[in-house]
């Protein structure tokens, strides 16, 4: 099986990956979001990666979403909603 070239019909194929995953394998959507290279659809899909796996196992949801590529702004705004008031 050969690698795709990367092309709009590949980063629209790992978005639909990334989106259909997120909900159930937040983790394994993770390991694919960061390889979207367009930034608009990548930071979309680290925001609602992010969103579905702090509530679920936050610690490690945190790791990974502190060593993406998002701006820290953002981050902040994740982490802080996903903290128990």
């Amino acid at each position: 099986m050969g690698v795709l070239p990367d092309d709009s019909a590949k980063q629209s194929a790992m978005q639909s990956y990334v989106n259909s995953t997120s909900w159930q394998y937040p983790d394994l959507a993770a390991q694919f979001a960061t390889t979207i290279t367009d930034d608009h659809q990548r930071n979309n899909a680290i925001n609602n990666i992010a969103r579905n796996w702090l509530r679920t196992d936050p610690k490690p949801a945190a790791e990974w979403l502190n060593s993406t590529t998002l701006p820290q702004d953002q981050k902040d705004r994740l982490l802080k909603s996903a903290t128990p008031h």
